[in-house]
């Protein structure tokens, strides 16, 4: 698929079709500007298509929760570029640590978000008044460079209007959303399937709040016992 600068049909929002296998070092460079100076722009990821900004631009996230249509104060999802960068954010000890860094070398890059205790100096409105942080790393190749090229955690939030069905391509995003962004990036389809699984390793046992893209068993296989299920977990 050849890299090139188009309109989406019937829209004011700018698309550029990419070639996943082929990414073009100045397309992620202007993208992640975007990001940078409080825009929006729309990526694939392995599951669905995502809305990346600033996390730490209070403004980039109000703009974002207004765009989807999004309660106020609800955590979002960062991406990273690589594990390390998890512990400028968060600051697991003990047996967190341990479950971090063993479902991290297993199941990352992939859908699996881990919610880890937040430093306490961290101040990223993306999180809303949550003490944990949720990171992961994705495996496609377009999402993992842009994080890369922004130089900072990116939100990955599914590209759709809060309580709709995302889109598993750039042609599916509602048109309330792409006449919103700044740029879409559309790398073609994604599966579509399922969104990352959400394990939360803040307390005493991990809790898996969201079931994804990550089964329950591969976890238990790496874990060595089963994770609580949110509905259970008391």
């Amino acid at each position: 698929m050849p890299s090139a600068l188009s309109v989406i049909p019937g829209t004011s929002g700018r698309v550029v079709q990419v070639d996943p296998a082929r990414l073009l070092p100045d397309l992620l460079l202007e993208a992640a500007g975007i990001i940078r100076h409080g825009g929006v722009v729309a990526y694939p990821t392995e599951t669905f298509y995502g809305l990346a900004v600033d996390p730490f631009d209070g403004k980039a996230v109000e703009r974002l929760f207004a765009l989807k249509q999004r309660p106020a104060g609800q955590p979002l999802i960062l991406l990273l570029a690589q594990t390390e960068e998890a512990f400028d954010l968060a600051a697991p000890s003990g047996a967190a640590k341990s479950w971090f860094l063993d479902l991290a070398r297993a199941f990352w890059p992939g859908p699996l978000t881990l919610v880890l205790p937040a430093r306490g100096s961290l101040v990223c409105p993306a999180l809303g008044a949550r003490t944990g942080v949720a990171v992961r790393i994705s495996s496609h190749p377009l999402a993992q460079q842009l994080a890369r090229s922004s130089g900072m955690p990116i939100t990955s939030t599914s590209a759709n209007i809060s309580g709709e069905a995302p889109p598993a391509s750039a042609g599916a995003i509602d048109q309330r959303i792409a006449t919103g962004v700044d740029l879409v990036l559309d790398g073609g389809p994604t599966p579509g399937e399922a969104a990352s699984t959400i394990l939360d390793l803040t307390g005493q046992r991990p809790v898996m709040t969201r079931a994804g893209g990550v089964t329950r068993e591969r976890i238990t296989r790496v874990l060595g016992f089963a994770p609580r299920i949110a509905s259970a977990a008391a």
